[in-house]
């Protein structure tokens, strides 16, 4: 039983830390709020650790409180001074509603204090120790209103959404869908993101359909468990001495770094010199995002054992290294002029240790020059589907879900401190003050965008081998199509963008938008542009039709079909016709030919052709384009089909075209006289459906009700796969399919299920009933497919739509199952094109019919 002295020794010890704590915080730039000083007042920490003393409970520490079988710390209550930190970053008031993932208890006590009584407070974990412990010490403390939940963390807590603010407090390596799902508008979350083996806690709000930073914090915790944890990729040298550790890819071939150590090391000094007590969070976070092959380096020597890595002079060890093929660099010290102060540099290894290691110094010398002491760099966390809008001075890093955009603010608003250029390759280069920006390449290691500063015309040259090299195996499978790629420079073809957004392989660029902002014209993804032209198999002397002109992909097709083949390129936009001819011409390949011509009607006087390649959305294929096709050409074509696109390379096939490949993907749409709009149907406010045909009436009111109507949850038992290609098989296998749309709104207050939110197959009864497809985790890398259905024949529909789910897994998960034709209208279908458990889509010139043979194919059950 505690004695009066022991609570008021407990007291004590609780004023003292916070008041340490209210110094330290103040001292990083987070000074306390009254209640958030009179919360950890209050707040008995002691109660949550009763395995420890009293003054461990109440120093500014951790406190373990569980560890796995291999002896790594699984669970902790953090340092109250990061946990102080995160709730300025907060920024909590009474009312609010609390998600916090990664419970212990203690965190969650003080978010119940800042919430009051008015407000509510859910903390979860996916271990039940460590959930039945926070109960405990909760229920001893005072907190039972505290909801404690037992899941993963990966996908929220559904059930008391929408939350205004979302605290995590384990190291997360991504943001996952259902937190953002999850999120009230305006909402925020407080999370310690990890980002190349650097973790941050940054306080991110909900604007519109990103997420953008507020504050950003110094801090590490245990890493999260569960569908959301990510492994590191490490390798050893040396032994187990040296390892260097990879956060976000790993080495393209790490034999090459077998007996590096061996050799002396090469050593190159910064000139820039820092005072031990001084912080400086913001270099490792920069040299991350700058250096490519970024990694973290451990090294485990006892006593004076000789790990076989020069140990810097100055005694202070910096984990963070840069690897380059064959040789590798980290940052070190020694001691400079001052008392206490020392001088960065680094130490580089191997064949091109000299240049690894000087290549930091750079890094070093640009962190100094333009940021230290800065305001520090702007996070902005998109969607991976979305089409992220890149900020200026910053790089991408692609997650499992999102990608962060990290911005750098201009070194003139930042930092008044003049230097010199750093010294590049040995010899000193002048700023282009037209291109004084960030410029991100893409390498050997996974690194989908990293950081070179003030390069001259060898950028444009880099960058665009980098795009080739990530394509290679994915989109890019011929040597033919690698080639002319990484000749044609794609930044002169978008020369209002950076260059890192010329070269990113994955984002298009926009270059017109209508006066409601929607895109009228863009350079295509080159990912897609390079698929594409795989599909299409061009050979040297074709002469090949290009439909929607930017220039940039003819010029490509130009490189392809070489100088014996022809290549010609249409669009309706005069603006970008003329656009074309002055980037082919200013790019050397002045012999396409670029015409004005609207292109339902193809163009006449170049045919026939053996390639057509079609660069806008197109809801149908016109006669004119089967007339000027050669007798075994190819016709590659984003096909809309109920409401999606696909890329078809169709070939002749008698009167009609047949499949060769095709793959999801998304274009502008055509203009002209072949344009065509999906039937939009608006069901509730932020709730609609797109369909392509109008040959079944559909009953608004009826679906309008159906809504409103419990929903009924089914799992038939199949396996989930990837949306793009079971989500064709649903949509040609009933003629009552459509897709249903729902906005983050209706989503958030739970109208419909988030698998609605960019578009789900819905299967309509007809009384209005309706289902569609969910999923859920069935394993820890497994997922299996379900349906939800409203309205008053919920079973049958449930019923129809789980036993499409099924045939699915068991007989056609794997990509390319369908077969697709084109029959042109005067055509007849001949029986044996019939379509085979499929459909057949009536268009404006003619028929799709869609079929799925039969397969032996693994099932999915």
């Amino acid at each position: 039983m505690a004695t009066d002295n022991d609570v008021q020794d407990a007291v004590a010890l609780r004023d003292a830390m916070t008041t340490a704590v209210a110094a330290r915080c103040a001292e990083w730039g987070f000074p306390l709020p009254v209640q958030v000083e009179a919360a950890f007042r209050r707040v008995p920490r002691h109660l949550f650790a009763p395995e420890v003393s009293p003054e461990a409970a109440y120093a500014v520490d951790i406190v373990e409180v569980k560890r796995s079988e291999h002896g790594a710390l699984i669970s902790t209550m953090s340092a109250p001074d990061i946990q102080a930190m995160q709730l300025v970053q907060a920024d909590i008031s009474p009312g609010m509603r609390v998600l916090e993932i990664g419970s212990g208890g203690y965190f969650a006590s003080l978010l119940s204090e800042l919430v009051g009584p008015t407000g509510q407070v859910t903390t979860m974990d996916i271990d039940a120790d460590v959930t039945s412990r926070a109960r405990d010490c909760l229920a001893a403390a005072g907190y039972s209103q505290v909801r404690v939940v037992t899941a993963d963390g990966e996908y929220g807590w559904e059930a008391n959404a929408p939350y205004d603010r979302i605290m995590v407090t384990v190291g997360a390596w991504d943001i996952a869908p259902a937190w953002r799902h999850q999120l009230a508008k305006g909402g925020r979350i407080v999370i310690p993101l990890r980002m190349k083996g650097i973790t941050r806690s940054l306080a991110l709000e909900r604007t519109n359909d990103h997420l953008v930073s507020l504050s950003q914090g110094v801090c590490g915790f245990v890493r999260m468990q569960g569908a959301g944890q990510h492994d590191e990729h490490l390798w050893l040298l040396n032994g187990e001495k040296v390892g260097l550790r990879f956060d976000d890819g790993n080495l393209a071939d790490p034999g090459k770094l077998d007996g590096v150590l061996a050799g002396k090391p090469t050593a190159a000094w910064s000139g820039v010199t820092v005072a031990r007590p001084e912080p400086f969070p913001d270099l490792p976070l920069w040299m991350a995002t700058a250096l490519p092959g970024f990694c973290n380096i451990t090294v485990k020597a006892s006593g004076d054992e000789d790990p076989g890595i020069a140990v810097e002079q100055g005694g202070r060890w910096f984990p963070f290294a840069a690897v380059e093929d064959d040789s590798f660099a980290y940052l070190s010290v020694r001691p400079a002029a001052g008392e206490g102060r020392v001088e960065f540099g680094a130490h580089g290894y191997g064949p091109r240790g000299g240049e690894v290691a000087q290549a930091i110094v750079e890094q070093v010398q640009v962190w100094d020059r333009d940021y230290r002491g800065g305001a520090g760099p702007q996070f902005e966390v998109w969607p991976i589907d979305h089409p992220v809008e890149v900020p200026p001075n910053s790089v991408l890093i692609t997650k499992q879900h999102t990608r962060v955009a990290i911005s750098w603010p201009d070194a003139e608003r930042c930092c008044s401190r003049a230097a010199a250029p750093p010294a590049i390759g040995g010899r000193t280069r002048p700023r282009d003050p037209a291109r004084n920006s960030t410029r991100p390449t893409t390498n050997q290691y996974g690194d989908h965008m990293t950081t070179v500063r003030d390069r001259d015309v060898d950028d444009a040259d880099q960058l665009r081998t980098a795009m080739v090299a990530e394509l290679r195996g994915d989109a890019i499978t011929s040597d033919a199509v690698a080639k002319a790629m990484a000749t044609v420079p794609r930044h002169l073809f978008v020369p209002e963008a950076p260059l890192e957004q010329a070269y990113e392989p994955n984002t298009a660029v926009p270059i017109k938008r209508d006066s409601d902002g929607l895109t009228l014209s863009s350079l295509s993804a080159a990912h897609l542009q390079a698929t594409m032209l795989e599909q299409a198999e061009i050979t040297p002397g074709m002469r090949v039709l290009e439909i929607g002109s930017m220039g940039y992909n003819a010029a490509v097709i130009a490189e392809l079909v070489g100088p014996t083949g022809h290549v010609t390129s249409i669009d309706i936009d005069r603006e970008i016709v003329e656009r074309a001819r002055t980037y082919l011409a200013d790019a050397g390949y002045d012999r396409v030919d670029v015409v004005h011509a609207d292109a339902e009607y193809g163009l006449p006087a170049g045919a026939p052709y053996d390639r057509i390649i079609v660069t806008v959305d197109s809801p149908d294929i016109p006669p004119a384009w089967l007339e000027q096709l050669t007798g075994n050409g190819r016709i590659v074509v984003p096909l809309r089909l109920k409401g999606v696109t696909r890329s078809i390379a169709f070939d002749r096939d008698g009167a009609g075209l047949v499949s060769r490949s095709y793959c999801l993907c998304r274009f502008v749409p055509m203009q002209g006289d072949g344009a065509r709009s999906n039937q939009r149907l608006t069901i509730n406010t932020g709730v609609y459906l797109t369909m392509e045909d109008t040959e079944h009436s559909i009953d608004v009111t009826a679906l309008r009700q159906a809504l409103h109507s419990p929903p009924m949850e089914s799992w038939p038992g199949a396996a989930f796969d990837l949306p793009d290609e079971l989500e064709l098989f649903l949509l040609t296998n009933s003629p009552r399919m459509a897709l249903l749309h729902a906005s983050p709104e209706r989503i958030e207050e739970g109208l419909v299920r988030a698998a609605a939110r960019l578009g789900a197959p819905v299967l309509i009864g007809d009384d209005g009933s309706f289902a569609y497809r969910i999923k859920r985790q069935r394993g820890s890398d497994d997922f299996e497919s379900g349906v939800i259905a409203h309205g008053p024949s919920a079973e049958y529909v449930t019923a129809q739509y789980g036993q499409l789910l099924r045939r699915w897994a068991e007989q056609y998960r794997r990509r390319g199952a369908a077969c697709i034709r084109y029959l042109p209208a005067q055509a007849a279908t001949p029986p044996e094109h019939e379509p085979q458990q499929g459909g057949l889509l009536r268009k404006r010139h003619g028929s799709v019919a869609v079929s799925w043979p039969q397969t032996s194919g693994t099932p999915g059950r």
